[in-house]
């Protein structure tokens, strides 16, 4: 057997230290694609690997079982091997977003928007934090949700769960607490059918991963005062083009009934957000969208900031919770 020779680039990846928070995977993916450029195979990778300064301290400051360490050394091998040079987490994540945004069979109708809304925050977030694997309240993900409550998050998450969205992985640092937060994972590959490995949706490619947005805040948080169009209109707002469309169309779309889609269209019609465009006699109305400055909507309507406000009403929150139960959080917050 023929001794790998290391390069430059190979040793300097090697001697790395892991990055808290970033999927391991990420780290050795560059790893397992050297050494096999180099004409290394997998007893070369798990011998460099096992004895690198970045495996080392990855396994020193991790809570991921034994396990898992070893599930992310094998997978970025089998990814490198499979797709050399082309895998990605950032094009994954952003795949799935993708599929999410184009997704019109959610199991429960009434709580489709919510659930969809849920599932691209927790995509988001672990496209901020370079991951597919996060221990994470429902507090904290509430916080990047346009008016979610956290329970409506942890309805949501729970309803992803059984969906096969997200899949629970088990915590080797779990405290005995009812305030423990869940470790999940993202199933990256979630709605993709060997016809097309990457089913995408035009109208939906320039909204997956934006943040949320005051003008589609609306929830009990807000009753009482002026409130946002809701996720409902935000979807129909989504699918809308240049191109003029009818009720049905966009019905199809969504996944909606068409009862729904011309209430959301009328709202956002009331707000300069689309377009109506009368039919011929027998035709049906048709509706388009209007590029109208979100920000100049929520101005409009006194709601600007509002979701800022209720990140920082949550994470009031969550600092009160930490100083009100110290014993639950590994770093109670200064």
């Amino acid at each position: 057997m023929t001794k790998l020779e290391p390069s430059r680039f190979l040793l300097e990846k090697l001697s790395a230290e892991h990055q808290n928070g970033t999927w391991v995977g990420l780290e050795l993916l560059p790893v397992a694609g050297e050494i096999l450029a180099l004409g290394g195979d997998e007893d070369d990778y798990e011998r460099w690997v096992l004895s690198s300064n970045l495996w080392h301290s990855y396994t020193c400051s991790t809570g991921d079982s034994v396990v898992a360490q070893e599930r992310s050394r094998a997978g970025a091998w089998f990814r490198a091997v499979r797709s050399p040079n082309n895998w990605n987490l950032e094009d994954e994540l952003t795949g799935l977003a993708t599929r999410i945004s184009a997704y019109n069979k959610w199991p429960n109708a009434r709580t489709a928007h919510r659930d969809r809304a849920v599932a691209l925050a927790f995509v988001k977030f672990c496209s901020d934090h370079n991951c597919y694997t996060r221990t994470l309240s429902s507090y904290e993900l509430a916080k990047h949700t346009a008016g979610i409550s956290q329970r409506s998050v942890h309805r949501a998450l729970m309803a992803l769960l059984d969906l096969g969205l997200l899949r629970e992985v088990q915590r080797a640092d779990k405290r005995t607490s009812a305030r423990s937060t869940r470790r999940y994972r993202v199933f990256l590959r979630w709605g993709v059918t060997t016809r097309d490995s990457r089913n995408t949706c035009k109208s939906s490619l320039s909204q997956e991963l934006q943040p949320p947005h005051d003008v589609w805040a609306k929830g009990s948080a807000y009753k009482g005062g002026p409130t946002g169009l809701g996720l409902g209109a935000q979807r129909v707002w989504e699918v809308l083009t240049d191109e003029p469309t009818t009720v049905r169309q966009v019905s199809e779309v969504t996944g909606m009934k068409t009862g729904s889609v011309r209430r959301y269209l009328k709202i956002l019609a009331d707000n300069c957000l689309a377009g109506v465009k009368p039919g011929a006699p027998g035709e049906p109305t048709l509706y388009f969208r209007v590029d109208t400055p979100l920000d100049a909507v929520a101005e409009m309507r006194g709601i600007s900031g509002v979701v800022e406000t209720r990140h920082n009403a949550i994470s009031g929150r969550q600092h009160n919770n930490r100083l009100a139960y110290p014993g639950t959080y590994w770093r109670p917050s200064a």
